[in-house]
Formats: C-alpha cells, structure tokens, sequence
C-alpha cells in the first residue's frame, strides 16, 4: 500500500498519515472529493472519509 495521504504543519513536519483500508496494493489515495468533512477516492474504488485531526479513516464506500 502506498500511504500516499498526509498531513504537515507550517514548518513541513509530517502531523498524521492516513490509514490504509487493506486493499494491497491498490491502497493509494487519488483525489480529493471535498475538504469538508476530507472526502477521497482511492485506487481500490473506494470513497473514503478521514479524520482530518489524525489520519483515521471514519467511513468506506464502495464505488463500481
């Protein structure tokens, strides 16, 4: 999996990354969808809600 979902502060220094959901190796964000609560897709068809505090993803969807 690439972790490839990550938060830094001001100076650069890495805050949280985000988790993957376990789908090997296609387990790579690709876009954001909203900010607002933080909403992406990831290579594995999944949409995918994270806690923009910590990196947690909060909930999964599976898109076809």
């Amino acid at each position: 999996p690439a972790r490839n979902l990550f938060a830094c502060d001001l100076a650069g220094n890495e805050v949280w990354r985000a988790n993957d959901i376990g789908c090997g190796s296609v387990d790579a964000y690709t876009n954001f969808i909203t900010e607002q609560p933080l909403t992406v897709f990831n290579f594995g068809c999944y949409i995918c809600v994270i806690d923009d505090a910590n990196g947690n993803v909060i909930s999964t969807q599976f898109t076809q």
